[in-house]
């Protein structure tokens, strides 16, 4: 939405940003829900007192995170291999139309994202994407 000019004003910023927050603390209490059993009660307390939640949403939250462990990590990392694959189209290759990057992406279905990239964009774009986001941990 950023990009095609719909969230221009300054406080849509903030709101990008706010959202940005709530997407690395959900990572973090996913692993501290799972790894260090912290309680439901700290980890609401969290979202509350860090991002100003209402407690019924951080509940809320909290459920989906202690019924899907690592599902937060997963949309971080798509949303980063997504970024990192339009990001390398964009500079090193031929540049495509949000619209058609979009299209491209979802022509194959849902299946994994990794063979989503392979697919539709080719393994050379694969491996950048993913040298792009893990370095050379992957």
């Amino acid at each position: 939405m950023h990009e095609e000019g719909f969230l221009n004003r300054p406080e849509s910023r903030v709101i990008l940003l706010r959202d940005r927050l709530w997407r690395a603390l959900r990572i973090l209490i996913d692993i501290e829900i799972h790894t260090r059993n912290i309680s439901m009660e700290t980890a609401a307390d969290r979202l509350v007192t860090e991002l100003g939640f209402p407690r019924s949403q951080a509940l809320a939250e909290l459920t989906w995170y202690s019924q899907a462990p690592t599902v937060p990590f997963g949309y971080a990392t798509g949303w980063a291999l997504i970024n990192a694959l339009r990001d390398h189209l964009r500079h090193e290759l031929q540049p495509l139309p949000l619209k058609k990057f979009h299209d491209k992406l979802l022509s194959t279905g849902s299946v994994a994202l990794p063979l989503v990239i392979r697919y539709a964009f080719g393994e050379p774009a694969w491996r950048e994407a993913r040298r792009r986001v893990f370095g050379g941990m992957a």
